[in-house]
């Protein structure tokens, strides 16, 4: 144990005491014998199953979630699309040809973007203009309309007769869609501006997870995936988070946000400038639309709103990431953005104020209205300059 690091929070006897090395129970019985595998499979996930729905709460979810599928149909399709792929480089992305009535992706992954005359926007059917690009996460994607015909850049490009292509992708930070967008550079073409849609997943990534790397950052998923490539290297489990003691330096585990939180915007200032770099050198200009949540802006959720959002089971986790999105990470985000010279605009200071319509499926994703008044916002900021 002489050559790992890390932080202890509790230590059975045998590791203490005699240096084995050991693994929660669950994993040892659960991932080690081949037999308890297909019992945990046949017999323990249906009883889990079925113990489900003799709980209250959770029939009252399973007919909340009834209700919204009902109002809400093409939500399935959404569905249907995960679980994707993890790739090279950009880790999560979205299954390519998909077709639905809510949602169609090209050869490549990327959603269309509905143009001007119904034209079929994406980096797999080019165009001879320079393009602008919409960038972010699931938000970005479009996660929420009713078609690819009302996602963010569809009503953008209908409204400019300009073609915009989605590079949104699902559980995206900034810094994964600047290696996704690199890796299709050649064939997206001629650029003319980047809206980068996004804040959300960088900060809920920091707040989820204790472990945080050094330059590198974090993305969704992040802890599954360390601990899986580094199998032998690195232990994960409820008890502790070890790793090579060469590693110190860049790897960091902690519950405390005060001692990483350094770390995380040194992160985030430099994907910043690297999207501003690659701007420049493509002569595009480059904004920053900081995404609403509901939890920060100053719309009042409707009636129905508020049956929807009854089907989340993780609100309460999302909460804890709305204190440094609205403080310090915003701060973080002008100060970084003015510095850049990067028109910034923060969608939770107005967002959906004295609108009496649902502009929000859940937290995060936005209706069909939601989608258009975050691109008068938009459209404000590209009119405008910064404000």
């Amino acid at each position: 144990m002489n050559n790992l690091v890390g932080i202890h929070k509790k230590r059975s006897w045998r590791r203490h005491y005699l240096g084995i090395r050991t693994m929660p129970l669950k994993y040892t019985l659960l991932r080690t014998v081949p037999g308890l595998l297909g019992l945990r499979n046949g017999l323990v996930r249906p009883m889990s199953e079925a113990a489900k729905w003799l709980l209250p709460s959770y029939r009252r979810w399973s007919k909340n979630y009834q209700e919204f599928a009902a109002q809400m149909p093409h939500i399935r399709d959404y569905e249907g699309a995960k679980p994707s792929l993890w790739l090279p480089f950009v880790m999560d992305s979205m299954e390519p040809n998909i077709s639905t009535a809510a949602m169609n992706s090209d050869p490549m992954g990327f959603r269309y973007t509905i143009g001007a005359n119904d034209q079929r926007l994406s980096p797999h059917a080019k165009t001879e203009q320079p393009v602008s690009l919409f960038v972010g996460g699931s938000t970005a994607l479009g996660v929420g309309a009713t078609s690819d015909r009302m996602t963010i850049p569809s009503i953008l490009a209908q409204g400019s007769g300009e073609p915009w292509y989605n590079l949104g992708v699902r559980g995206c930070t900034i810094a994964q869609n600047l290696i996704h967008f690199m890796i299709f550079r050649p064939e997206i073409g001629k650029v003319r501006r980047i809206v980068l849609f996004a804040g959300w997943n960088e900060v809920n990534g920091f707040i989820m997870s204790p472990l945080f790397t050094r330059y590198y950052g974090a993305f969704h998923g992040f802890m599954q995936y360390f601990q899986t490539m580094n199998d032998g290297k690195v232990d994960i489990s409820r008890q502790e988070i070890t790793f090579p003691k060469d590693w110190a330096s860049l790897v960091r585990f902690s519950h405390d946000k005060e001692e990483t939180r350094p770390l995380f915007l040194e992160h985030t200032a430099n994907t910043l400038d690297n999207w501003k770099f690659i701007a420049d050198g493509l002569d595009a200009e480059l904004i920053f639309i900081m995404q609403p949540s509901s939890f920060c802006c100053p719309h009042d959720l409707t009636e129905q709103e508020q049956r929807w959002f009854e089907n989340k089971t993780n609100l309460a986790k999302l909460k804890r990431a709305v204190e440094p999105y609205t403080g310090w990470f915003a701060d973080a985000l002008v100060a970084e953005c003015q510095r850049l010279g990067i028109p910034f605009r923060d969608c939770n200071k107005s967002f959906g104020k004295d609108l009496d319509r649902p502009l929000f499926i859940d937290p995060l994703h936005l209706t069909d209205q939601g989608n258009e008044e975050v691109v008068k916002i938009i459209d404000n900021v590209l009119t405008n300059g910064e404000n």
